[in-house]
């Protein structure tokens, strides 16, 4: 393999892996962040020998529970539901996710493969049938490309749609909560930041 074609598979690989280790950081930071928060502050008030040690994943009050949700059996059951909830979204968003982003990573590699072939055909052709058969093979080669970009497109066109209205919905929750709050919460604005690179991430890859 020639060192031109070597360089556009070494930065392919190279992306390809800068997405997968995005994918699995960002949908476990996501889903983790607020029962992490919440087992952290509960430990953290039995070390310190405090009275009121049970702390929601999400304080809020709970429709026909307001008056019983700190107390057994109801605390740990929604605090079982929530941790159940992050070990099934985690999983699926990164595998989804990622699968995205090494999909269009793969469409950009066909793309600068059939760009680096014409330009090799334009520059190294020896005779007019040589340079036709060359660009020929390179415009077989785009349409293959084509017909892949069209494929992903269907896969993922509503997904993005999808992704992209949810996340600006939990960014538009998180300004609320901080509005709420008075002030700068440490953990809703690292969900709101971990939202936004969520969706920056794909279309990152898909540009």
């Amino acid at each position: 393999m020639s060192e031109d074609y070597q360089k556009i598979y070494e930065t392919a690989l190279l992306m390809g892996k800068f997405g997968e280790k995005c994918w699995i950081f960002i949908p476990i930071l996501l889903s983790a962040m607020f029962p992490l928060s919440a087992s952290g502050a509960i430990i953290y008030k039995i070390i310190n020998g405090e009275t009121e040690t049970r702390v929601m994943v999400h304080e809020m009050d709970l429709m026909f529970l307001e008056d019983k949700q700190y107390d057994s059996p109801y605390f740990e059951i929604v605090f079982a539901y929530n941790i159940v909830q992050c070990a099934c979204v985690s999983p699926n968003f990164a595998g989804f996710d990622g699968a995205f982003c090494i999909i269009t990573n793969h469409l950009c590699l066909k793309l600068k493969l059939v760009g680096l072939k014409l330009t090799k055909a334009l520059k190294e052709y020896k005779n007019e049938v040589d340079l036709e058969l060359r660009v020929k093979e390179a415009i077989h080669d785009h349409q293959q490309a084509l017909t892949y970009y069209e494929q992903i497109q269907e896969a993922y066109g509503g997904w993005l749609f999808v992704a992209f209205l949810l996340t600006s919905t939990v960014v538009s929750f998180n300004l609320y909560q901080l509005s709420l709050n008075g002030g700068s919460d440490p953990i809703y604005t690292i969900f709101a930041l971990c939202a936004v690179a969520h969706t920056f991430t794909p279309c990152y890859f898909a540009s």
